[in-house]
């Protein structure tokens, strides 16, 4: 059983914001906020968004970007195994779980 328009982690949203997310007010926990409000928005477009990630910032910033979506990546992987054997699993898991195992093999160029 397939279902991708609701996404996982909605249903958990209230351990993301509960007591526990309001005494922590980091810069990261801040602005995953302020990023989980705009896609909410049914017109939030990602396509934009990682456009303006990548070339509104020099390397270093795109290298945290990189890093970002990886552990984005192995997060949501990590939830894929618990969906699988609830029987509720989406599109979006399946494609972590995939990309996490290119990741756990991904070697990097050395110069």
């Amino acid at each position: 059983m397939v279902l991708d328009p609701v996404p996982y982690f909605w249903y958990n949203r209230e351990l993301r914001t509960g007591a526990d997310m309001a005494k922590v007010s980091s810069v990261e926990t801040k602005a995953a906020e302020k990023v989980l409000e705009a896609m909410d928005n049914h017109w939030f477009n990602p396509t934009i968004m990682a456009r303006e990630l990548v070339n509104g910032c020099g390397y270093y910033t795109q290298s945290k970007v990189m890093e970002l979506v990886v552990e984005i990546i192995k997060q949501t992987a990590g939830q894929f195994d618990n969906a699988w054997e609830e029987g509720l699993t989406s599109e979006a898991l399946f494609m972590a779980d995939r990309l996490n195992d290119f990741i756990a093999n991904f070697e990097p160029i050395e110069a």
